[in-house]
């Protein structure tokens, strides 16, 4: 009798360690380097939103917003990306791309 309550107890246990993990803070890495942004990255299911802004900044990119087009522009030598604001499609050097989640202004760092 008591070795059913045992296991159930114990699968509790073990179940709940990724929930914890989640709640707790991240740390934003590029390159091994910490970077820190007043953007904070965010849990949203089984994806992390990072700062696209500071990310990039971070890899060596040059970062444009053209707030009237709403677009943003990621380049570095050998690389162009356009992406737009709240829009699932983008180009990576000129051909097209689909993204899973759209970046918005509190994602792409305050562009």
């Amino acid at each position: 009798m008591f070795k059913p309550l045992w296991v159930t107890a114990a699968m509790c246990l073990l179940l709940a360690g990724p929930a914890m993990a989640i709640t707790s803070d991240y740390a934003l890495v590029v390159n091994g380097t910490l970077v820190y942004t007043d953007v904070s990255p965010v849990v949203d299911g089984s994806k992390v939103l990072v700062p696209l802004r500071a990310v990039a900044e971070a890899a060596g990119a040059d970062v444009r917003y053209i707030e009237s087009e709403r677009e943003v522009i990621i380049s570095r030598p050998g690389l162009e990306v356009k992406l737009w604001v709240d829009n699932y499609a983008g180009y990576k050097n000129g051909t097209p791309i689909v993204l899973t989640s759209p970046p918005n202004q509190s994602t792409a760092g305050h562009l």
